[in-house]
């Protein structure tokens, strides 16, 4: 399948990727002349590994808990 993805900042990359990786074809479109030019802008985005399902895959239950109660959590 071919998917258009609209924006190159954070979550946008990381769709654009994810899908690659699933086989899709993937183009990236962002008004900027490179990725991530406008990423923390007025902080758009928020990703956080207790929200993403590649990284839920990844990690074991466990350390998943442990990192919530930290007192410097990944974020």
């Amino acid at each position: 399948m071919k998917i258009a993805v609209i924006g190159a900042g954070i979550e946008g990359l990381c769709t654009a990727y994810e899908l690659a990786t699933l086989g899709h074809g993937v183009q990236v479109f962002d008004r900027n002349s490179s990725a991530a030019e406008a990423t923390s802008f007025a902080n758009g985005s928020l990703m956080s590994a207790l929200t993403t399902g590649s990284v839920l895959q990844q990690v074991s239950a466990g350390a998943l808990l442990r990192s919530k109660f930290k007192q410097s959590p990944p974020l």
